[in-house]
Order: C-alpha cells, then structure tokens, then sequence
C-alpha cells in the first residue's frame, strides 16, 4: 500500500485533499492533529513545556500559547533544543 504525505502552506488545499482521501478509503494520520492531542491541558507534555519555559506559554484559559512558545524558540537555538527534546 502506498503512503503519501501532504504538505503544504496555508489555504493551499491539505485538508480539502486528505478529506478526499479518507473518503475513498484512505487511511488518514494528522501529524498536526496528534500534536494537539499530547499538548492538552493537564497533559504530561504540556506540564514539561511549562517547567522548562514557565507558565508564559499558557494562555489565560491555560493551553499552550503556541504564538509566545514560537517566538521564544525561533529566536535561541538553546530553547529549540529544549524543546525538541521535550
């Protein structure tokens, strides 16, 4: 069986492709959807990206602040490597 992944950038038509797919039978696994998944409140991930950044990477209603965390680890390689390794 062939496996294909779809890239791409915004509104460029991943979601309209992948839905095709599935509904002809495909098999579908969302990278961006199983990240979320690990990164929900109270969860272990979340909890070790607050212990190596502080509690600044939650919102007010406390899920990750995905703008904040990206600004901090796109500006120091050292944060990225942390992260990477969470």
């Amino acid at each position: 069986m062939p496996t294909l992944g779809i890239t791409g950038g915004l509104a460029t038509g991943k979601t309209y492709v992948t839905r095709w797919l599935a509904d002809r039978g495909a098999i579908v696994f969302s990278a961006d959807e199983a990240a979320r998944a690990i990164l929900g409140r109270g969860g272990a991930t979340l909890q070790a990206i607050v212990s190596a950044f502080g509690a600044a990477m939650l919102t007010p209603e406390g899920d990750l602040d995905r703008a904040r965390l990206g600004q901090r680890i796109f500006a120091d390689p050292d944060a990225r490597a942390v992260l990477n390794r969470i």
